[in-house]
């Protein structure tokens, strides 16, 4: 992690829909660093969730940035409603852009931070062209969809090329990583090179307080990134 301390991004797939902008406050209060909105279309990936004026009814609620993780198919014609609703960082998915050069040339036209995510079948080299194009890069450690699935420890390896392939260009690009992170895998990605970790399920589950669990993952993942 560069001497930076570790971001942590909570995903509210696990929150209380009914009351989301309590949930979101407790997620700050307990010391998140930012939201992860899990935008699913029912076409890309099997679910629906928010769209884009929920995700603005809550934003007053936090002074938290918001990341928009579009698991849809074709998100061009909507990505100014998600810079609209208050997401600085748009997150589109390489499996689903046609013209993902375009895309991300859009997303920064609009003023937000342009990410790129990388399904677990999809290889590093899908994205290798457009990387000075990207403030963020997703390595997805599940199958994009649902909430509560199993790291897949094999996507280490992808990590830690994509850690090289940044250090190597010299560029601020964030590594995060998504799936299956808890106190027992958010070391290991830590150690691979991820910078940025989305929990939804450990941090809104599990002993003690939400601010323990986050504080939990935060400890792990620095000492995973000393093990470097």
């Amino acid at each position: 992690m560069d001497g930076r301390s570790p971001t942590v991004v909570a995903s509210v797939l696990p929150a209380d829909y009914s009351d989301l902008g309590q949930e979101l406050r407790h997620l700050e209060k307990a010391g998140v660093d930012r939201i992860q909105w899990d935008v699913m279309d029912g076409q890309f990936v099997p679910n629906l969730t928010f769209g884009p004026d929920l995700i603005a009814a809550c934003r007053p609620h936090v002074s938290m940035g918001f990341e928009a993780h579009l698991m849809v198919e074709d998100p061009d014609p909507m990505l100014g409603a998600w810079v609209q609703a208050g997401c600085e960082i748009v997150i589109v998915h390489a499996e689903a852009t046609r013209h993902l050069h375009r895309t991300l040339c859009a997303i920064a036209d609009l003023g937000a931070r342009a990410g790129v995510a990388l399904n677990p079948a999809t290889p590093l080299q899908a994205v290798m062209n457009v990387l000075d194009l990207v403030d963020l890069l997703l390595v997805m450690t599940v199958n994009p969809g649902f909430g509560g699935q199993r790291y897949i420890a094999s996507m280490e390896t992808k990590i830690a090329a994509a850690r090289t392939e940044i250090d190597r260009r010299g560029g601020d690009i964030e590594l995060e990583v998504d799936g299956g992170i808890g106190v027992g895998t958010i070391g290991a990605a830590a150690r691979a090179g991820a910078s940025v970790f989305c929990a939804g399920s450990s941090i809104f589950n599990g002993a003690g307080t939400m601010s323990d669990r986050v504080g939990a993952l935060r400890s792990a993942a620095v000492l995973g990134a000393e093990l470097r």
